[in-house]
């Protein structure tokens, strides 16, 4: 979405937008492929606070295609993430490495993103690694990694998309509201401190307390103690990824 990352020929020409101009009268959906880290091949993984920074990039690399997409085309085409993960390198066992915790709560993050942004498709690499060669894959040969659990909590959550938005450096939050009736919360804590966000509903009143599940370091998308709303504050622990499902 940016001149310093976009894919050229060997002409120096935007191979996107290029690509549009030729042949965008044939195409159905447009793909893109997109690894972020590492920046480039001397070094193995991205740092903690490179992956908390990364998130809002998913939003103007969208925002971006979908212009690209119009203006080159005249219309509007569906997008599709077709591969991602946060790391194209093998690194296995660290802090941020793909299998990591802190990659899921990425994950979790840059999900809620590509639905807010209306992406049609989005395709996770990889199903399945063995340890000994990368953590890329959700599971492992004789277990899961933390980024497996990310899928479990979205399983739950609504189909149909709500507006919701996070004034707290780095919490998200995402919403929607499933066919029973129920309204699921999305949030994320990628902070390496508790967090006492205060919420606020409009148009919704729950009937009694919230059932949540949680991704952390305790936790594998697990159940967890019920939260009162009516309060108005949700305590979101260090580096966790939660759902509330509301009544």
């Amino acid at each position: 979405g940016t001149p310093d990352v976009d894919p050229k020929d060997s002409l120096g020409q935007d191979w996107m937008r290029t690509f549009l101009e030729i042949n965008g009268d044939a195409v159905d959906i447009v793909s893109f492929h997109r690894y972020p880290f590492p920046a480039n091949a001397a070094r193995e993984r991205a740092t903690v606070d490179e992956l908390r920074a990364n998130g809002p990039q998913w939003d103007q690399i969208i925002r971006n295609l979908r212009d690209t997409i119009r203006a080159e085309t005249g219309r509007d085409v569906p997008v599709a993430v077709t591969e991602f993960n946060s790391h194209w390198t093998r690194s296995i066992t660290g802090e941020t490495s793909p299998g990591s915790l802190f990659s899921a709560l990425w994950l979790g993050d840059v999900l809620g993103r590509l639905m807010q942004q209306r992406v049609d498709l989005a395709a996770h690499f990889l199903l399945v690694t063995g340890s000994d060669h990368s953590d890329f894959g959700l599971l492992d040969r004789y277990e899961a990694r933390p980024p497996y659990y990310v899928y479990q909590l979205y399983q739950q959550f609504g189909t149909e998309l709500l507006f919701a938005s996070s004034g707290i450096e780095h919490v998200t939050i995402y919403a929607a509201q499933r066919a029973d009736g129920a309204l699921t919360l999305m949030v994320i804590n990628l902070a390496d401190e508790p967090v006492n966000a205060p919420l606020a509903l409009n148009g919704f009143t729950p009937a009694g307390e919230a059932a949540a599940w949680r991704l952390d370091a305790e936790h594998k998308a697990a159940p967890v103690e019920n939260a009162a709303l009516a309060g108005g504050t949700l305590t979101l622990p260090p580096r966790s990824m939660t759902l509330y499902v509301v009544k």
